[in-house]
């Protein structure tokens, strides 16, 4: 005979919370992939991130360096990864690359989570 399941797992599966159980895993491993992808195409992140910002720009090694130094990409994949993970662990998703503004509130609005709009 099966076992009922638990009153916190019905509850989940109800209101579609065993959905975002798997769901949040999963987006999670895709952001972290599209974030490594400079590294994973063995492009410097440094001239992603200037081609982003300004196509006209010359990638001079001074200009390169300097978005390296900004953005700490000389610690490598792992450290950013970890740094980003903290603290989105406390509610900071951190700041655009291109654009240098906070992540969390424009993704919230494409989500159409945003509880100020």
């Amino acid at each position: 005979m099966a076992r009922p399941l638990p009153a916190a797992l019905r509850a989940l599966t109800r209101g579609g919370g065993l959905t975002l159980l798997w769901r949040a895993p999963l987006t999670g491993g895709l952001v972290c992939a599209i974030g490594l992808l400079p590294w994973l195409s063995r492009t410097d992140p440094a001239l992603t991130v200037l081609k982003a910002r300004s196509a006209e720009r010359d990638p001079t090694p001074e200009t390169l360096r300097a978005i390296r130094d900004q953005l700490g990409l000389d610690d490598g994949p792992v450290a950013l990864l970890g740094r980003w993970l903290g603290g989105l662990l406390r509610g900071d998703a951190g700041r655009s690359w291109v654009s240098d503004t906070e992540v969390l509130p424009a993704a919230a609005q494409a989500l159409g989570v945003c509880p100020c709009c």
